[in-house]
Order: structure tokens, then C-alpha cells, then sequence
């Protein structure tokens, strides 16, 4: 709990909520609560801030209120009122989807190495951000992670990834130049009334939002790891890094990487030609097309999937991540259009406790991979389920699909089949299937997630 919004800075919002001057633990925790589930699609901004209302309010804490400061001690007034609720939902899940949408840039940028910063373009966007509108830098520029929008209070800005060939040709959807050179900057001394420290704050970036969310989440999430196996024994912290890569899903209690992966057999690769949504789709229409055919699998009883024998069901959330998302790449939108014949080929390749949001109700986040040929390139496909336990009801929620291109794996040079000396014969390039091998190894080398086969 804080007593002003200068007392969590930058990084640390990262692990901590907070809502200045809400000094009861109970009304923060339920406040926090209520966004989270806005956040996995569960409850609407309305709704969310009408429950809040009525909590607050039946607290007596709806309105003006007089408190005491306790590091200065003086009486203080705060008060809580429509407008201040919406600020605080709006920021809170604004942060939110920045974490994500850094997340999906940096695992994208082996295709889309470019981030392009977006402004609404109207009357309402501040002078400095509209100066960034078509700003178009490699996605690891040290400008993302200070400029990484939301830049302020009810900051409406936006990123959008950027393939390698829509930089060269320079020019955004709308035709206008894309502007390849950081602009020039300067910064604005800001004081810490709370602490007396001094720092020096980009022009343009209110104070508390120059940093990167989604790579603080990052730090944040290595500096628990470290922090977990820094107070364990030595020998058993070694094995628990192992463990992460080398543990699966025969054990009840694993967590990381499924175990025996290279002795699956191979899984049936599934081909789009890009016309089954309509060829040539710009990407708005490709997207709405991709919506209303999850939101008519959302309405179904689930798709089924034979590695596990889950029943997999999408929530609202769920259309939002993979549809209706204008960070979602091309070929995982055109992905959508198969996605009854992926969810049924594709396998579990790790386990995970969901540390990034702490749901107490997510039980496991399983990661599942699926080959695709779309438009005569190699794609492995990550499909994100979350296990959800609620009261006695259980289910298996598909979350999130994204395509990672797989160059050093193409086809007419992968396995068939495992033989018993180790070497398979080599499929033609026109084949059906890919060995869990390939399939890991070649996404491996281009996303730098910690997939690692044994004896490969």
C-alpha cells in the first residue's frame, strides 16, 4: 500500500499494485482482483467499475476522505469518484497490454525486427508523441525502453511490429514516410517530492512511465528465479536448472520442458494456401475474418486435442488475443483458419506455473507447438493454454496462438520418422510431417526460447 503515486516507480510496478492512498489491504486486494480478471477478458470496464463502487462505498470509502500521511504526517484529502476509478482501470490494463504487446514484438522480430510507433493521429495527442508518430526503429533501440507507450496518464499511443520488407519499402499502411532515425530528444529534471531523488525524464514522458513494462515484467520474473535459487542449497539449485529443461508430462508434478520429446513421432503438418480467409486481405479485414471465426468457436462445446484429450474452449479474451488484435502477425491470423486441425495435431512441450499474473485460479500454462506450411513457408505454431480451477468446475482455456517461422528447417530436408540408428530418411518437399526435433530445434535458433533436446 502507498500514500502517493511517486512511492512505486517504474520497475517496480512490474511486482507490486498499488492505489495510492488506499490504506486497507482487503479493498486493494479486491480492486486488484477485479482488474485482473478485466485483464484475462472476464469483466468489463463498466462492470468492473460499478462492483468498485459499491465495494468502496459499503467501506466507507467512496467520496472525499480526510488521513494522515505517515511519512509526514500531515492530513491529507484523497478521493475516490467515477473519474478516478477510470483512471485507474485505464492505466493499470494500458500497462497491461504494453507488457504484452513487448512480449509479442520481441518474440516476432526475427520477422518483424522493426517496431513502428502509432499516435490516433487527432487534436488530442500531446505535440512531443505526435513527433513519434511513424517513428520505426529495430526492436532492441534503447528508445523502446523509455518511449514504450502508454507515455502518461490516459496516453492512448501504440507500437506495431515491422517486417524487414515494409521498412525498406518506407512507408506506413496509410502511405505516409516512416521516420528511421531516433528523433532528437531531451530531458526534464523531475524531483521525487516523496523521496528527494532527482532524475531526468525524456520530454514528453510524464514522470513514472519511462520504462519498458514488459521488460520490467522480464526483470522482474529473472529476479525471482535468482532470487528462489539463490536461497536454495547449491546442488539442488543446479538440478533445478536442469530440471526446468529435462522434466514432462508423464510426471504429475512437473514443471518446464516435457521429457522424451525427440521419441514422439512425427506430427502431421498442416497447410494454408492464404486464401482460406479470401486471398489478399489487407490485415484489418484479415483480422475480422480471424475474429468471427473464433467467436463462432467460442460458442462451441471446445476443440478437441489427441496428445492430451483436452477439450479446449476460448473465452472472450481468448478472440481478443488471437482475432480482434492488431499486434497479431499475418500468418498467425491466417493460422486462425485452421485452428480446429492445429489444436487436434499440436503436442505439450512445457509446463509452466504462471508466474507472470499470479492467478490464484490459473493451476498450469501449458505451451503446445503444431507445424504449418502457410503460403510455402515453414511456421511453428505456439498455442498458450491456461489449466483454470474455480470452485469444483475445471477447464482448459486455449489463451493465445502465435506463428514463428522456421527457416532453418525447410521442407525436403527434415525426417519422416525416427529409425532405429538415429538417421531418418529425408521427407520430399511437398511432405506431411515433422519431427518434434525439427520442429523445436528450428524455432529454437530463431526465438531463443529455451526449448533443448536431449541428444540434439
Amino acid at each position: 500500500m502507498t500514500h502517493d503515486w511517486q512511492d512505486l516507480w517504474e520497475d517496480e510496478h512490474a511486482s507490486q499494485f498499488t492505489v495510492s492512498r488506499l490504506a486497507r489491504l482487503d479493498l486493494l486486494q479486491a480492486v486488484y482482483e477485479g482488474i485482473r480478471r478485466s485483464v484475462q477478458g472476464d469483466l468489463s470496464r463498466r462492470d468492473w467499475m460499478r462492483d468498485v463502487q459499491q465495494l468502496l462505498a459499503d467501506a466507507a470509502w467512496w467520496g472525499e476522505r480526510q488521513m494522515v500521511d505517515p511519512t509526514t504526517g500531515k492530513v491529507i484529502k484523497t478521493v475516490f469518484n467515477p473519474m478516478r476509478l477510470a483512471l485507474i482501470f485505464d492505466t493499470n490494463l494500458r500497462q497491461a497490454h504494453a507488457a504484452g504487446q513487448w512480449e509479442r514484438a520481441w518474440a516476432a522480430r526475427r520477422t518483424h525486427p522493426y517496431v513502428r510507433y502509432v499516435t490516433r493521429d487527432d487534436g488530442k495527442v500531446r505535440p512531443q508523441h505526435r513527433a513519434w508518430h511513424n517513428v520505426t526503429l529495430p526492436v532492441d533501440d534503447a528508445f523502446w525502453s523509455e518511449h514504450w507507450p502508454p507515455n502518461g496518464w490516459r496516453c492512448r499511443c501504440r507500437v506495431v511490429s515491422v517486417s524487414r520488407r515494409d521498412y525498406e519499402r518506407g512507408l506506413a499502411p496509410d502511405g505516409s514516410a516512416l521516420k528511421k532515425e531516433m528523433p532528437p530528444q531531451y530531458r526534464v529534471e523531475f524531483i521525487n517530492q516523496r523521496t528527494g531523488e532527482v532524475t531526468y525524464t525524456p520530454a514528453g514522458i510524464d514522470p513514472g512511465f519511462a520504462y519498458n513494462a514488459g521488460q520490467a515484467r522480464q526483470r522482474a520474473l529473472a529476479r525471482l528465479e535468482a532470487d528462489k535459487l539463490g536461497a536454495a542449497v547449491p546442488a539442488l539449485a543446479q538440478a533445478a536448472r536442469l530440471e526446468r529443461l529435462h522434466v514432462g508430462l508423464p510426471r504429475q508434478d512437473f514443471t518446464g520442458q516435457r521429457p522424451g520429446l525427440a521419441d514422439l513421432p512425427p506430427v502431421q503438418m498442416t497447410r494454408l494456401q492464404g486464401d482460406e480467409f479470401g486471398k489478399g486481405l489487407a490485415h484489418a479485414e484479415l483480422m475480422k475474418a480471424a475474429t468471427a471465426l473464433l467467436q463462432e468457436l467460442q460458442g462451441s462445446d471446445g476443440l478437441p486435442n489427441n496428445d492430451t484429450g483436452w477439450l479446449l474452449r476460448l473465452n472472450r479474451r481468448s478472440v481478443k488475443k488471437m482475432g480482434d488484435n492488431m499486434s497479431q502477425s499475418r500468418p498467425s491470423l491466417q493460422a486462425v483458419a485452421a485452428l480446429k486441425a492445429l489444436v487436434r495435431r499440436a503436442v505439450v512441450v512445457e509446463r509452466h506455473a504462471d508466474l507472470m499474473h499470479r492467478n490464484e485460479y490459473v493451476q498450469w500454462i501449458y505451451r503446445l507447438a503444431a507445424p504449418a506450411l502457410i503460403e510455402g513457408r515453414l511456421y511453428r505454431l505456439k498455442l498458450t493454454v491456461k489449466d483454470l480451477q474455480q470452485g469444483s468446475q475445471s477447464r482448459k482455456l486455449l489463451h493465445a496462438l502465435e506463428a514463428v517461422e522456421i527457416e532453418s528447417a525447410l521442407p525436403g530436408t527434415l525426417l519422416n520418422s525416427p529409425q532405429a540408428n538415429g538417421v531418418g530418411t529425408a521427407q520430399p518437399t511437398t511432405g506431411r510431417v515433422l519431427t518434434i526435433a525439427e520442429l523445436l530445434a528450428g524455432a529454437r535458433r530463431n526465438d531463443g526460447l529455451p526449448f533443448d533436446l536431449p541428444g540434439h
